[in-house]
């Protein structure tokens, strides 16, 4: 294999297990702090539309609480609402780790821009692992900020 065959499958794998850390870090932090009940503003009213297969109000959300429904199913030992949080738990995790991989792109695009145009390559060199912890940084910033997370 040649060098960049290498270079390739390092920033493969760079990139999956920063995916797989955002992914798991962001879910660590949301389950340990995830409610145990009810909370303020819609979410009583969307658990119970889940719950039940219903509809909530107006737009109704319907692929959540299809998606919820199956959720509720599944033969957890908890109530439901909390496998309802549990379940935005994992959607906002998911979330995050396609923020990463966008802003990755998009920093990667960039690179490419200022490389094509003559400008340097970078931060040091093509900045590979600058582009992961950075945009790794950035979507984390993103689950854990209060519109988020409220």
């Amino acid at each position: 294999m040649s060098i960049a065959g290498n270079k390739f499958e390092m920033k493969k794998s760079i990139a999956i297990a920063l995916n797989l850390a955002v992914f798991a870090g962001s879910l660590l932090i949301y389950s340990l702090t995830l409610s145990h009940s009810l909370s303020f503003t819609d979410s009583g009213e969307l658990a119970a539309a889940a719950s039940t297969l219903g509809v909530a109000h107006p737009s109704g959300y319907p692929l959540y609480a299809i998606i919820g429904y199956i959720w509720t199913l599944l033969p957890l030992p908890m109530m439901n609402v909390v496998k309802l949080n549990l379940l935005s738990a994992l959607f906002i995790s998911s979330a995050n780790v396609m923020l990463h991989n966008v802003i990755v792109t998009i920093f990667k695009w960039q690179s490419q821009q200022r490389t094509s145009k003559g400008k340097s390559e970078g931060i040091s060199g093509d900045g590979t692992m600058h582009f992961y912890l950075a945009a790794a940084f950035l979507a984390l910033s993103f689950g854990f900020s209060a519109i988020v997370w409220e």
